[in-house]
């Protein structure tokens, strides 16, 4: 594999897999241009995807950095979550103030895929990794197969933004005005720190003499010793059983534990199971890499699997968070979508909420299941009866259903139309019960020109949302108005309305395009009046 070019030219990335292994090796020069950054996502593409490594070096020990984004399309292939999060920029307040700052997000995010990349990742750093070398070295160290080598990288933690000054006898300087900030708790300011090796090692007179690098060496034998678990999936092996599945690498047939656990979607502990290689736990026959464990759920659920190998030999371990994400249930899937909740007027003031889906099977049952809608609660006023929708779903197809219902009008409002859908299996026993919600504002039962009595900042719609919800506030009087978006850290995220708004009723859209999921808050300042409230983006 030939070594990149000079930095800043098109040739700053050179990658190949190394000769007799089938171990990946990246060598970037720079995180400069629009060059560097496709072919480092074609290197990552080409040895994680395409040729399959069983293990990837990363040399970034001579970096010249430039933009940390530059890497967001290679990392965002190797990553199942966006590590930017951790990191922030601390902007000087005060050019005389040496502890003013205040705090902002990087801008450096990327959208993750589903795949991570669950092998081992040697990481070369070195003193000529900087700013964004190092910026992207901080990033590197939160995948969880990473383990770097080397020394200490720079330490030029900046931000690219500075300021200039003069002094008194005409000579002029520079400083930066803005640098980087880690949020891993009891980290803080980054400035002159750099990001640490988890074994420090360096060339040899006696290495280099032999052709040998020896910090490539040590990457080498820990990649082809080190003990994990990988390629995790979920298997049915019947009715009501799944089995958890992993193949795990044991080159020096170490004593192990594989240990799987399983959360829900609030990162809430179900179970804990062993995985085993004993060939009776859904793991095919023994001693041959496989492992498993059977589980019987307790109910239907997402499961996420997380899988931990603890090597006891020599008392390292090595995690795969999300390693993959399960939907069970007993019998069928239903799946309720395109849903539409419309607003008309008849009789004067009486609205007509008419709640359109689509039920659909896509579950693994060879027999048909029996769908029964049995009634539709509308609120915030009252309950409306409906007459029982029963039908027959197969596996695979789907039946739109339509209610067209009169509730009494108290707009402007929410209204929720809440379905509860189960499904039979022909002996009159429910196996799954799934309730549905569709949330719409009632605008258009509003009369025309009316201007509310009070400030307020309505409930985004819908919530949780996915990528993006609408935002509704009132105001009895033209107001400076502000509404803005933070997340759980307190980092503003968006500002989505800034100056003079009539009185009336607004909407406001949040697109949250590259955010992580989690819990966000919005706040509304319209003159004295503040209020602030929840929203949930799911992914």
């Amino acid at each position: 594999m030939p070594l990149p070019v000079a930095p800043g030219g098109p040739d700053a990335v050179s990658w190949g897999v190394i000769q007799g292994t089938n171990i990946g090796y990246i060598h970037v020069w720079d995180w400069y241009t629009a060059a560097t950054q496709s072919r480092f996502s074609a290197a990552v593409s080409d040895l994680c995807k395409t040729k399959k490594v069983e293990g990837l070096i990363l040399d970034f020990r001579m970096n010249w950095g430039g933009s940390p984004t530059i890497a967001n399309n290679g990392f965002s292939q190797l990553f199942n979550f966006d590590p930017t999060a951790y990191l922030s920029i601390a902007f000087r307040t005060n050019r005389n103030d040496h502890y003013g700052f205040s705090f902002s997000p990087s801008g450096w995010g990327f959208a993750p895929t589903t795949y991570s990349f669950d092998r081992p990742i040697a990481a070369l750093i070195g003193p000529g990794c900087v700013s964004a070398g190092d910026i992207n070295a901080f990033r590197l160290r939160f995948h969880p197969m990473v383990r770097f080598f080397g020394r200490p990288t720079n330490g030029a933690f900046v931000g690219g933004y500075t300021s200039s000054a003069t002094i008194s006898d005409g000579w002029g300087y520079y400083f930066f005005t803005g640098m980087s900030y880690s949020n891993v708790p009891g980290e803080g300011f980054l400035i002159h720190r750099g990001v640490q090796p988890d074994e420090e090692v360096w060339l040899t007179r006696d290495g280099v003499a032999r052709g040998e690098d020896d910090v490539v060496k040590r990457a080498l034998e820990w990649i082809t010793t080190v003990a994990y678990a990988h390629d995790v999936w979920v298997s049915r092996t019947s009715r009501d059983t799944i089995a958890v599945l992993a193949r795990v690498e044991n080159p020096q047939a170490h004593t192990l534990n594989v240990v799987a656990s399983l959360k829900s979607g609030s990162g809430a502990i179900i179970d804990s199971l062993f995985l085993a290689d004993d060939g009776i736990h859904g793991d095919s026959s023994a001693a041959d890499g496989l492992w498993g464990s059977v589980y019987v759920p307790t109910k239907d659920d997402t499961i996420y699997v997380h899988v931990r190998t603890d090597d006891q030999t020599d008392g390292t371990s090595r995690s795969l968070p999300n390693a993959v994400t399960y939907l069970f249930t007993h019998k069928a899937i239903l799946l309720v979508d395109n849903q539409r909740v419309n607003f008309g007027q008849v009789e004067g003031r009486t609205p007509m909420l008419d709640t359109t889906f689509i039920v659909r099977n896509i579950g693994e049952s060879e027999d048909s299941i029996d769908i029964s809608i049995d009634y539709v609660l509308v609120s915030p006023e009252s309950a409306v009866a409906v007459t029982p929708t029963l039908f027959a779903l197969a596996p695979g197809d789907s039946q739109e259903v339509t209610f067209t219902l009169y509730p009494p009008l108290l707009a402007p409002s929410y209204y929720s139309a809440i379905v509860w859908v189960q499904s039979r299996f022909g002996y009159g026993q429910t196996r799954y019960s799934k309730v549905m919600m569709f949330q719409k504002l009632a605008t258009d039962v509003v009369e025309a020109g009316k201007i509310p009595n009070e400030f307020e900042l309505h409930q985004n719609y819908p919530n949780p949302f996915n990528p993006s919800t609408t935002i509704r506030y009132a105001l009895p009087e033209r107001s400076h108005v502000t509404l803005t978006v933070f997340n759980a850290l307190g980092q503003q995220v968006a500002t989505l309305v800034q100056g003079e708004m009539e009185a009336g009723y607004h909407e406001a859209v949040f697109d949250a395009v590259g955010l992580a999921s989690g819990v966000y808050l919005y706040r509304l300042t319209a003159g004295a009046f503040v209020e602030t409230r929840k929203l949930v983006l799911v992914l």
